[in-house]
């Protein structure tokens, strides 16, 4: 999109993960509130068949001279979406998307799609 480079780390949790609301699971997966809003779990099998494609926004704001700083351009890109549905601590309306679904899409579909067999992508 604009040229950042981002390494995404991919790791296995070989044990159940304690309930998301739980202390336990706060404590392990605390976030940093200055980049996280919320922590949440969904199954991989729901992202698989939930994914869609939806309109983001984005803006431009890479002017070189300072008169027009201000000046913001949008810019509409299709990208990946994942809803998450209204289950137990989660929230209606949420979805995984932007540079998350971005890194999530082929992940999903090289290394669990085999798993989840072709009718499931």
């Amino acid at each position: 999109m604009n040229g950042t480079r981002v390494t995404p780390v991919v790791g296995a949790i070989n044990y159940d993960l304690p309930d998301p609301s739980s202390d336990e699971f706060v404590t392990a997966f605390p976030g940093n509130p200055e980049e996280v809003d919320w922590i949440f779990t969904v199954p991989i099998g729901d992202l698989i068949k939930g994914e869609t494609s939806e309109p983001l926004q984005r803006w431009n704001t890479n002017y070189s001279d300072e008169a027009n700083a201000d000046r913001k351009t949008a810019h509409e890109y299709w990208g990946p979406v994942f809803p998450v549905s209204n289950v137990d601590a989660k929230r209606e309306g949420d979805k995984i998307w932007g540079l998350t679904a971005i890194v999530l899409r082929p992940l999903l579909k090289r290394v669990f799609g085999p798993v989840f067999g072709p009718n499931s992508l």
